[in-house]
């Protein structure tokens, strides 16, 4: 389709347009010789001077001013980590999950025909993209992600390979390294260093995309069911949140392996490498899992971070509605276009309002959120505040199912059903109906025990992990919805949510819809 082709060229043009105003300062450094860099969750690690090269640039320290839980810190103070602190701490797990593999294949005998799987290019490559990886990132990290995800451009190029299985920022990260001005900077860096390195293994590994099935076990590192993003974003999450989050991996590095794993697609056996566990590792892997299920509802999902992410959301609405236009380093920005959000970081979003002629009510929008003046809620909506769970499904399936589906907004539809119930109090976009998404537990299903014996194959991991069930505990337990307002009206707003949600989905509250928000209904409005 001309029209697809046309729009995929101009998201690709607008990036190119990011990365040359990104560099247009940026000048090389004269400094020669490795780094060393002390983190404070992995200790002491050494940087190449090629990868230094690629840290000092402005792509990557921008990640300096963009916070890896997005608005978090407002409640857990801490959490004031970077996306720059975890692109230096995956790039550094990336070394160790490789050298546990080099040292296995060196040192076990049955083994050693695998040393072939590695070589120096890749190890090269996966750090390369390690540093790479993030630097599509928005501000506020997936707070902003959660906007320009819904965009048509990002919905579009999601529906293509190497997209269908990445998120909006990592296909911005693709695209970056994909664009003629970053592949002349990163060939610089090529020849001075005399670097041999797979380019398109970059790209794909950032968006978790193997062409040749034999291939997937490298993607695996930086893109899998236990890659060195995500045992960084756990640990140190749950570090600078203050959550003893315990995982062995000790015992994690010393089971690693690589196994050709066997899969039907279609009516074809099709053979892919994968990295695998051996069954002594099976612990480390529960371990892994259980504490990515504690950071949500303990962090990601916690009420008051999920009401700073509907603000932030309010004030980008607010934005786009009334036309306004932003004016930075001479460029004209609207928020219409995803690329958009590229050009901020966190601090030049909280000093948005002055980029624009006075706007008293987007003052006040910026400053609520700035100075911890927070939405509240209103109402909770979960399988222990309804009186019928099956209602509580119909609700779910429209606001969840649709909204990532067809992009269709039905939460803020339904919010301004409950705004214009509660007699229009306040602006519009400071009353959210939240429902977030379930916690993805997928890499369960894609994720491999090494095989006993010779002649043995490996076994998936659900074989030994009941995660379905784990799951459906979350969700019965642990999830929650939320109706967020300002504090002053809660009471208005609590009322027309027991109207409109009865009205909608049938669902009847239980006082505990109401007492989690300290409210105080007249027992007439409750069954």
């Amino acid at each position: 389709d001309p029209k697809i082709k046309a729009e995929i060229q101009k998201v690709k043009n607008e990036i190119e347009k990011f990365v040359v105003w990104i560099f247009q300062h940026h000048e090389e450094s004269s400094r020669s010789g490795s780094k060393v860099i002390h983190d404070g969750v992995w200790g002491t690690h050494r940087y190449e001077e090629f990868e230094i090269a690629l840290i000092n640039s402005p792509l990557i320290q921008r990640l300096r001013q963009i916070h890896q839980t997005g608005f978090t810190f407002l409640t857990y103070p801490s959490t004031q980590h970077t996306r720059f602190e975890h692109t230096l701490g995956v790039t550094a797990q990336i070394g160790n999950l490789y050298k546990a593999l080099k040292d296995r294949f060196e040192h076990t005998p049955h083994c050693r025909e695998k040393k072939n799987l590695l070589g120096d290019e890749l190890y090269r490559t996966l750090r390369i993209a390690a540093i790479l990886h993030d630097c599509g990132h928005g501000p506020l990290s997936h707070t902003s992600e959660e906007i320009y995800g819904k965009y048509e451009e990002i919905k579009l190029l999601k529906s293509y390979d190497p997209f269908k299985d990445a998120g909006p920022a990592e296909i911005f990260s693709y695209l970056i390294i994909d664009s003629d001005y970053f592949k002349e900077f990163l060939s610089k860096i090529k020849d001075k260093y005399e670097l041999n390195i797979d380019e398109e293994l970059i790209k794909n590994a950032i968006v978790g995309h193997a062409p040749n099935p034999l291939d997937t076990y490298k993607v695996d590192m930086l893109h899998g069911p236990f890659d060195a993003d995500k045992l960084d974003y756990i640990f140190r999450d749950g570090h600078f949140s203050g959550l003893p989050l315990q995982i062995d991996l000790d015992r994690f590095w010393y089971s690693l392996d690589i196994n050709t794993v066997k899969k039907r697609i279609n009516d074809n056996v099709v053979e892919f490498k994968h990295l695998t566990i051996d069954w002594g590792g099976i612990s480390s892997l529960e371990q892994i899992l259980f504490s990515k299920m504690t950071l949500y509802p303990a962090v990601y999902h916690h009420h008051k971070v999920r009401a700073c992410d509907c603000m932030f959301k309010g004030i980008i609405e607010y934005v786009r509605e009334k036309g306004t236009k932003l004016m930075k380093d001479g460029l004209e920005i609207d928020f219409g276009r995803a690329s958009q959000f590229l050009y901020f970081t966190d601090p030049e979003i909280f000093g948005m309002h002055g980029l624009v002629k006075k706007d008293e009510c987007l003052h006040r929008l910026m400053h609520n959120l700035q100075f911890r003046r927070l939405l509240k809620r209103a109402i909770v909506i979960s399988r222990d505040t309804v009186k019928e769970e099956e209602n509580l499904y119909k609700y779910v399936a429209k606001t969840v199912q649709l909204t990532l589906k067809d992009g269709l907004e039905y939460y803020r539809w339904l919010a301004k059903r409950i705004w214009e119930k509660a007699s229009k109090p306040g602006l519009f976009q400071e009353i959210w109906v939240d429902c977030p998404k379930d916690p993805s537990f997928g890499e369960v299903n894609n994720t491999w025990i090494s095989p006993l014996g010779e002649g043995q194959e490996p076994l998936p991991f659900k074989d030994f992990l009941p995660m379905e069930q784990y799951a459906n505990q979350y969700k019965q337990k642990k999830w929650r919805s939320h109706v967020f307002c300002r504090p002053e009206h809660i009471d208005k707003v609590s009322k027309a949510c027991v109207s409109v949600f009865k009205e909608e989905f049938g669902i009847e509250f239980k006082p505990l819809a109401f007492y989690l928000c300290h409210v105080d209904l007249p027992p007439e409005l409750l069954v």
